[in-house]
């Protein structure tokens, strides 16, 4: 009893939202994903009024040990107020009509554009990081305050 005491623990400990928010993936505006970062992994699921498969194909999901870096950029323009969080990620990929997998770059590019200034969204984009960097080098997060963004 006190093992499955112990796992079910460990499953709800797995999958605690650390934070979440709805963002735009660049280079689009359109559409919104709302990005959950749980202790586990990352994921982008569509926002709004999608059905249930087209939502689970439009699902962007990485764990933390496939991802091997972020870095928060600013966009080109001097007028442009966003902040962007770029994760690089490495995911397994399985090889057709076979069992071996490999693995391709591929980035995520989140828009953080909700507040006035470049200066108050690159902190909400350095927080993220701060967080994302912190769990793929392995160490646990027991919660953060202020799940969203206002």
């Amino acid at each position: 009893m006190a093992n499955g005491l112990e796992v079910d623990t460990l499953q709800a400990t797995q999958s605690t939202i650390l934070l979440q928010d709805n963002f735009s993936l660049y280079p689009k505006d359109k559409p919104v994903y709302k990005v959950t970062c749980t202790s586990v992994n990352i994921s982008c699921v569509p926002a709004g009024s999608i059905d249930s498969k087209d939502a689970d194909k439009k699902t962007i999901t990485f764990n933390y040990a496939d991802i091997v870096g972020c870095d928060c950029l600013k966009g080109k323009k001097a007028e442009d107020t966003n902040a962007y969080l770029v994760l690089y990620c490495y995911p397994h990929k399985k090889k057709i009509a076979s069992k071996k997998t490999s693995r391709k770059r591929q980035t995520l590019t989140l828009t953080f554009h909700k507040k006035k200034t470049y200066s108050e969204n690159l902190t909400s984009a350095q927080k993220w990081k701060h967080i994302i960097t912190t769990l793929v080098k392995g160490v646990k997060i027991g919660s953060v305050e202020g799940k969203t963004n206002p």
